[in-house]
């Protein structure tokens, strides 16, 4: 690659040697009050130095605002870059208690003597079915109840309890 440029730029360079040779008449120049001669070669090369520099001179601003714009969101990316490995940390963590709690035996809730005979009743196999069903049911009320609400229901039934025995 780099000797096809070296060679390109030799080309140019031929190109411009021969121009100079061809066009070295003397040329007269007039701007404003300034006056000059020079050869058509040379004065053709002047114009396009100036015209270069006046390019450069107008895109500069926009060069400058864009090269400012890429830092700023150079500096963004970084910043959202740690940001999201610093979330990326924290859910690695809450997804390992997460594990750790999964792995931990679930707690039984205490249950009062009253409430299950120590001996299996016998029943009937129609009448397992609707034990069960009677159960399943208890289970999703129970789901669906907060801890507070089945304390209130405790207290009252055992209010009402106390208010028949007396």
């Amino acid at each position: 690659m780099a000797i096809v440029v070296l060679f390109i730029i030799l080309l140019i360079l031929i190109l411009a040697v021969i121009f100079a040779i061809q066009n070295s008449a003397v040329v007269p120049i007039s701007y404003l009050i300034w006056d000059a001669q020079g050869s058509l070669a040379f004065i053709l090369l002047l114009a396009l130095i100036f015209g270069v520099l006046v390019g450069l001179l107008v895109t500069s601003p926009t060069f400058i605002r864009n090269r400012r714009r890429n830092t700023k969101l150079s500096k963004e990316i970084e910043a959202l870059q740690a940001e999201l490995e610093e979330k990326n940390t924290k859910l690695e963590m809450i997804e390992g208690q997460l594990a750790v709690e999964e792995d931990l035996p679930a707690e039984v809730p205490e249950v009062a003597p009253e409430e299950f005979p120590d001996e299996p009743a016998e029943l009937e196999p129609g009448e397992a079915v609707e034990q069960f069903e009677v159960e399943a049911e208890g289970a999703e009320l129970m789901d669906d109840t907060s801890p507070a609400e089945i304390e209130a229901e405790f207290v009252e039934e055992t209010q009402e309890d106390e208010q028949e025995g007396a």
